[in-house]
């Protein structure tokens, strides 16, 4: 089970009261593994120097933990902070054993979107920290360069934007990253295996639902994100509960199966909508749809 993707052992742990420390005690262990390697002898601080500056992790670590350790681990690890926390981490976690180190690529695609940059390099060992333009590092996250890059991960838990473009290693272009790729390049490395990026989806072969990229997507309350938690004491609920981030991935869907998509528009045809509610029941249900931003 060690090697199983997170969600299916979380889907177990579920089950019972019996198969949940298993779950967490691997969850937490996968956790510590990346702790103790970017972190030597400080791994045990992380933990609470994430908690207390409001930060997290992203990037590839992230699908490490979700996807199953490999024998090719990352060898970056991307931390997130809000504005006015990027001195907490880097005197806590990172003068004892980093060098700052220029990695401009990084630097020159989400510069506009950050207060302060910064990569540090131990041996072959990088840590990215970037600090947020306000309190919200979903700001951050939701700018990622990909959707494959759009997780976070706290100590006790971690939330996954697009699971599904995550764990394929294959997701579309993010809203303002990665202008230089093109259609069907790469980008990152996941456990030796460098993600695929789709400019669009244009060629998605199924019609897209509520995962649509031109639709608006509310952090707090998008029921298409995967939230998965082990420890109260870290959780990464704190963090999707306080943000206020709003976001969608595109401005168009290409999708020619999609019923949201601007297709549509090009044939001279409406989208769908749903007629006026006619009873308390569907009125309660529409209520409900619109708080969550469900679209109709």
């Amino acid at each position: 089970m060690d090697d199983c993707p997170l969600p299916s052992i979380a889907a177990v742990g579920n089950t019972c009261s019996t198969c949940r420390p298993i779950y967490d005690e691997i969850a937490q262990h996968r956790f510590q593994q990346i702790s103790q390697r970017f972190f030597g002898d400080l791994a045990d601080q992380l933990p609470m120097v994430l908690y207390r500056s409001k930060g997290a992790i992203t990037g590839s670590t992230v699908q490490e933990v979700l996807s199953g350790p490999t024998g090719s681990p990352p060898r970056d690890l991307n931390i997130v902070v809000p504005k006015g926390y990027f001195l907490v981490m880097e005197d806590r976690m990172l003068r004892q054993y980093y060098k700052e180190y220029e990695e401009p690529e990084v630097n020159d695609m989400m510069d506009f979107n950050l207060q302060q940059f910064q990569a540090y390099k131990w041996d072959s060992r990088i840590v990215t920290v970037s600090e947020s333009l306000g309190p919200d590092i979903m700001d951050i996250i939701v700018n990622s360069p990909t959707t494959t890059d759009m997780n976070l991960m706290t100590a006790g838990g971690v939330v996954s934007l697009f699971p599904r473009h995550t764990l394929a290693y294959d997701g579309l272009l993010g809203p303002t990253g990665g202008w230089d790729l093109k259609e069907g390049g790469r980008f990152g490395s996941v456990n030796g295996v460098r993600a695929a990026v789709q400019v669009d989806n244009r060629n998605t072969k199924e019609d897209c639902g509520p995962r649509c990229p031109s639709l608006w997507r509310f952090v707090r309350t998008d029921r298409n994100t995967l939230r998965l938690n082990w420890d109260r004491r870290y959780t990464v609920q704190d963090i999707i509960e306080n943000s206020q981030m709003e976001w969608r991935v595109s401005i168009e869907c290409l999708n020619p199966v999609c019923k949201y998509g601007v297709h549509k528009k090009l044939e001279g045809r409406s989208f769908t909508y749903s007629e006026m509610p006619a009873t308390n029941y569907q009125i309660v249900n529409r209520q409900r749809d619109i708080a969550y931003r469900v679209p109709v």
